[in-house]
């Protein structure tokens, strides 16, 4: 079963969200084509998918997530910016913007997603 992991707020893996098999069923019907759910643009980079630790999941907004990024797929919804991450420990982003979409993907077996790299707030690192 899948098990995605979630940072506490001092950035340590606290829980895991482990999607039920119907949902993953749902998300593979989504191809991994970028260009069908994001607009790209040259700011974007490709984050593996296996490299970006959620902030939170919401059950609610998984499945908007999955529907809206179907219904862009098929140009009956806007297509989304890549999602906002933050550099967070070596070779890991932690998911500022975009958790259930980054939740989706993961699902349907991509293996990368488009992000826009924030910089760290200011005392940070």
């Amino acid at each position: 079963m899948l098990a995605l992991p979630i940072a506490g707020p001092d950035g340590t893996t606290k829980s895991y969200y482990r999607p039920d098999r119907a949902f993953v069923a749902l998300c593979r019907e989504l191809r991994y084509q970028h260009g069908l759910y994001f607009v790209l643009g040259s700011d974007h980079v490709l984050v593996p998918i296996g490299q970006l630790l959620l902030t939170r999941a919401r059950q609610d907004g998984i499945g908007t997530a999955r529907a809206v990024m179907a219904e862009a797929a098929r140009g009956m919804h806007p297509k989304r910016q890549p999602i906002a991450v933050r550099r967070h420990a070596r070779y890991r982003y932690l998911v500022l913007d975009g958790n259930s979409t980054t939740i989706v993907a993961r699902c349907a077996g991509w293996v990368d997603l488009p992000c826009i790299l924030e910089d760290p707030p200011p005392g940070r690192g």
